[in-house]
């Protein structure tokens, strides 16, 4: 299980301190300071596209398209996918909304820890009438209404949440689903057999097989998966998991 996995995953972070286990490093840092810090570094972020991606906005219109040519077949091909209501979590200012979800669902909601940033949304999407419901609260704090969505989009955010966390949190979504709905989760996955933490968002990047036990853990399993294409070689791979309650 999780707790196992988690004695036999090393890593480090990007001042040189390695980890033996991954417990370790959640007990070097206090579950509130965690957080905190985390979201005191977003509000030092300009609320535009290149504040979202750190710098990358250039990368956005790839990134839209890499998504879409992933779900858009998806709901086509098991014909049992509904697109009557979207979530986007960690949406910041609301791109991936904007130029993705709102154009194959008929409402989306937004849920993201920065005031700032949903205050910044309402205004940029006010003249998109698809757009519904904002949240400003962290996803680990975050409950999705039961049974209201068919497509839970989870983009770059899973790393700044901690693994006991996000198992809660999944489990969370998996309840907030339709019948037939998906969870998508796309983020950045390291291709060595180990974590990395970023000191400066506090935030950690894990291996695909990490992530693999958080699924198993939160009772989810992977209906497809895609890498993103076309993206920076000095970035991390990008893979996207379709997920569903096993």
């Amino acid at each position: 299980n999780l707790l196992q996995a988690g004695s036999m995953l090393s890593g480090s972070d990007d001042i040189g301190n390695h980890y033996r286990r991954i417990d370790d490093l959640w007990a070097a840092y206090d579950e509130s300071v965690w957080y905190q810090s985390g979201a005191e570094y977003w509000t030092k972020v300009d609320s535009d596209v290149e504040g979202m991606l750190g710098g990358f906005g250039h990368i956005s219109g790839t990134d839209i398209a890499g998504s879409a040519s992933f779900i858009v077949p998806l709901i086509k091909d098991t014909k049992t996918t509904q697109t009557r209501v979207a979530l986007d979590c960690g949406s910041g200012i609301g791109r991936i909304s904007k130029h993705l979800l709102s154009k194959i669902c008929g409402k989306v909601d937004l849920v993201d820890q920065n005031p700032q940033f949903i205050e910044s949304a309402k205004e940029q999407l006010s003249n998109i009438p698809q757009i519904d419901r904002f949240y400003a609260l962290g996803l680990q704090a975050f409950s999705p209404e039961e049974n209201r969505y068919d497509i839970i989009w989870i983009q770059w955010v899973v790393g700044q949440i901690r693994d006991t966390d996000l198992v809660l949190f999944l489990k969370r979504c998996a309840r907030g689903l339709t019948e037939k709905g998906l969870i998508v989760i796309k983020d950045n996955v390291n291709r060595k057999d180990e974590f990395i933490m970023d000191t400066g968002d506090h935030s950690i990047t894990r291996n695909r097989d990490h992530l693999l036990s958080i699924f198993r853990e939160s009772g989810l399993q992977i209906i497809k998966e895609n890498v993103q294409t076309n993206f920076p070689s000095s970035l991390f791979p990008v893979h996207i998991f379709a997920l569903r309650s096993a």
